[in-house]
């Protein structure tokens, strides 16, 4: 199993290289440093731009440290940048399509920001299931008024949102960029026959979204359901454990404990590529297995 870590932190000096390490067979970085440099050239001075020339600081340094630690047991490629290059009109065309496909009586990009200023205009061309759709923040709680979870979402960002601009240009921004990033990993996983590994919810919640809606097949319902194990598996993942012992003894201890093949023996891979339902509670396996590997390091020590 080919396995893509999409990078959105340091991943050494928050030890995330660990489980994603261990779970999988073949690992790449999708390295975002050749997009960062690219996005920098076109983005006025001021707040994002800064923070981007941060990002490409700390992927740069990442990168090296991972060069120096993992060598061959990490790769680091720019697997969605290379698809962008080759399709980027269709990823651009695909996400315009399922960002409009939240509204009734929206034409187009234009026709949106001609219709829209207020989040009030958005709510009221909305589609009745768009509330439930959109997923602003990780701490986005869908109890509360769309408005209010639209404000609340506005103050709490950090970057790329522009409180000085219309509802409907922020909305945008994080919306249609989350729709973006998804087509754009699924597209890179389809092509390069990958899993993405991914840590953030919101990425989550989208690129499940449109993979239920958008794609259907038995190479889909693997690589989604592979792709939820991998995302429950981060959040389960004791980091404190996996790092009691050094890099190169983890590296030697995963590869000849064989957890990967260990935890995907428990499901039946070919009623999911069917489209079945599975009866077994992936979060109770995923606990299990990683117990049985907690002690078989502690053991060998």
């Amino acid at each position: 199993m080919h396995i893509l870590f999409i990078k959105q932190k340091n991943v050494i000096t928050s030890r995330s290289h660990l489980p994603f390490l261990l779970i999988g067979e073949n690992h790449i970085l999708d390295d975002p440093l050749s997009r960062y440099s690219e996005l920098c050239g076109k983005l006025p001075e001021g707040r994002d731009a800064e923070y981007l020339y941060d990002q490409i600081k700390t992927t740069a340094e990442d990168n090296i440290k991972i060069l120096d630690n993992l060598r061959s047991n990490l790769f680091i490629i720019p697997l969605r940048l290379l698809v962008q290059s080759k399709a980027d009109d269709i990823v651009f065309q695909e996400s315009e399509q399922l960002f409009l496909g939240l509204f009734n009586g929206i034409d187009s990009i234009d026709d949106y920001f001609i219709k829209c200023d207020s989040i009030d205009n958005i709510i009221q061309y909305a589609r009745d299931d768009t509330e439930k759709i959109v997923m602003f923040s990780e701490n986005d709680n869908k109890e509360l008024p769309f408005k209010e979870r639209f404000h609340n979402s506005i103050a709490d960002a950090e970057f790329m949102i522009d409180p000085a601009k219309s509802d409907a240009y922020n909305f945008f921004s994080m919306v249609f960029g989350n729709i973006l990033q998804a087509i754009s990993i699924l597209a890179c996983c389809m092509e390069y026959g990958c899993i993405p590994y991914i840590r953030y919810p919101v990425s989550f919640h989208y690129l499940n979204i449109i993979s239920n809606s958008v794609l259907e097949g038995s190479e889909v319902n693997i690589l989604r359901f592979k792709m939820s194990v991998a995302f429950i598996f981060h959040k389960l993942c004791d980091k404190s454990q996996l790092s009691s012992i050094g890099t190169s003894e983890f590296l030697i201890k995963k590869q000849s404990y064989g957890f990967n093949d260990k935890l995907f023996k428990n499901f039946d891979l070919q009623k999911i590529a069917d489209g079945e339902e599975i009866d077994i509670s992936i979060t109770q396996k995923i606990n299990e297995e990683l117990e049985c590997f907690y002690k078989y390091i502690s053991n060998e020590r």
